[in-house]
């Protein structure tokens, strides 16, 4: 009968002391990076790996699932994400780890019961937080960042990291370096249009194309800080006329005013947007500022 492997986070926890769950991760986090000798940017994410000893599988897929951590301590990445996603989730998981230890105990002898609660009911908030200060320490990623902060220096920032542009703009939401909000766009019908099939069809007044529904730029993702109340519902469309729309149909970045009506987000703001390719689809990731920028 194999042994049973000590979680590795379990050590951490006995002596750790903690006020709340986010103070918690971040201590984790900070405790690996600096028992790996892996404080700095890029992270290295392999000397982590190495530190805790656990083993990590990136050659499965996983459908709906970016990453997995099993009950033996063997972390699973989905392989069909691209290399800088599976680093956000690698990290994701080793904050698993952590939970999984405080589960099994390991912190029993001074945790207070809402403290434990807290991060069981919302772990992955917590494993994400923990995550970004993981690959992104604070103290060095404010280091780098501009004022005022850009989609452009995002996904420069980002390419640099070995991270997607979305945790990168995550992480300075989460820091409060940014004040606005991230969206995803893709053209299409909404969904409670029923748009027929134009192949193979005859149309009395004209090619069945002519008469279906207009396709939008819609909402498909949103990314909106925790601090802000604005609901933006999926399949919200933006006008034709608006740079994010010029995005899609030029295929390149804009930059602009526009007027939006997103239920929680109505009014004219400063939109940076630029157009990219998922599984063979156009979609375009826009940056919706939030704050006052007229002396850009």
């Amino acid at each position: 009968m194999a042994a049973v492997r000590i979680n590795p986070a379990s050590d951490f926890l006995r002596h750790a002391r903690a006020s709340s769950a986010s103070e918690l991760v971040r201590r984790y986090a900070d405790d690996l990076l600096t028992s790996a000798h892996a404080y700095e940017l890029p992270v290295p994410i392999h000397k982590i790996r190495r530190h805790l000893q656990v083993p990590v599988d990136d050659t499965l897929p996983l459908p709906g699932q970016r990453g997995l951590t099993l009950p033996e301590l063997r972390i699973l990445l989905n392989s069909d994400d691209l290399p800088t996603v599976r680093k956000f989730t690698e990290a994701h998981e080793y904050m698993e780890i952590l939970c999984q230890a405080v589960r099994q105990g390991a912190a029993d002898d001074w945790m207070p019961d809402e403290l434990f609660e807290d991060l069981m009911d919302n772990k992955e908030r917590f494993c994400d937080m923990g995550a970004a200060e993981l690959v992104m320490p604070e103290m060095l990623y404010r280091e780098h960042v501009p004022k005022p902060l850009t989609l452009a220096w995002a996904r420069y920032f980002a390419n640099f990291l070995g991270l997607s542009v979305t945790a990168t703009v995550w992480r300075a939401l989460e820091t409060r370096e940014l004040n606005a909000v991230l969206v995803i766009w893709r053209y299409a019908h909404k969904p409670s249009q029923k748009v027929s099939s134009s192949q193979g069809q005859l149309c009395l007044f004209g090619e069945p194309t002519e008469f279906e529904p207009p396709r939008m730029m819609r909402v498909a993702y949103r990314l909106v800080p925790e601090s802000l109340k604005e609901f933006i519902p999926l399949n919200k469309s933006v006008p034709c006329q608006s740079t994010v729309f010029q995005a899609y149909e030029e295929d390149h970045g804009t930059e602009g005013y526009d007027e939006l009506d997103l239920v929680g987000l109505r009014g004219r703001y400063y939109v940076e947007s630029f157009p990219f390719r998922s599984s063979g689809e156009r979609h375009v990731m826009s940056l919706i500022h939030l704050d006052d920028i007229n002396e850009r």
